[in-house]
């Protein structure tokens, strides 16, 4: 008897969860109790070369190909035909899922030096804590 109003109380506490939309991805799903937020913008944080794009590529073959979700890919540093062969190895046919309307992708050029300027302008007092090396 007890036990029941213990978990009656806990169950009354419980804060709401967040809807979540599943990425299809093995294991993410699970460890993020139900995928990324539904409805809402999420960033992926990381060096260069670990797995951010790959990550983003997943979830957008995944969400239209198990989920009937459509999706858009943006890049900034290849195009999108680069983009297709590079993950074509995986199983993920990029043009396809373009041609039935299922991925708009799109590649946005932005140099270097336009983002140091465009920074540089709105956060200049900043700077001197975060050096831009622009190769």
């Amino acid at each position: 008897m007890a036990t029941a109003k213990v978990q009656q109380i806990v169950n009354s506490r419980r804060t709401p969860q967040l809807e979540k939309t599943r990425s299809g991805i093995t294991g993410f799903d699970e460890i993020t109790k139900g995928g990324l937020p539904k409805g809402r913008p999420s960033i992926v944080c990381g060096g260069p070369g670990c797995g951010k794009t790959m990550f983003a590529v997943e979830c957008l073959v995944r969400g239209a190909t198990q989920f009937g979700e459509p999706g858009v890919l943006m890049t900034f540093e290849e195009p999108a035909e680069e983009m297709a062969k590079n993950v074509v190895s995986l199983g993920f046919d990029l043009k396809d899922l373009v041609a039935r309307k299922r991925l708009v992708m799109d590649y946005v050029h932005i140099e270097p030096a336009e983002i140091q300027v465009a920074f540089g302008k709105r956060h200049a007092a900043h700077l001197q804590h975060f050096p831009v090396d622009v190769e």
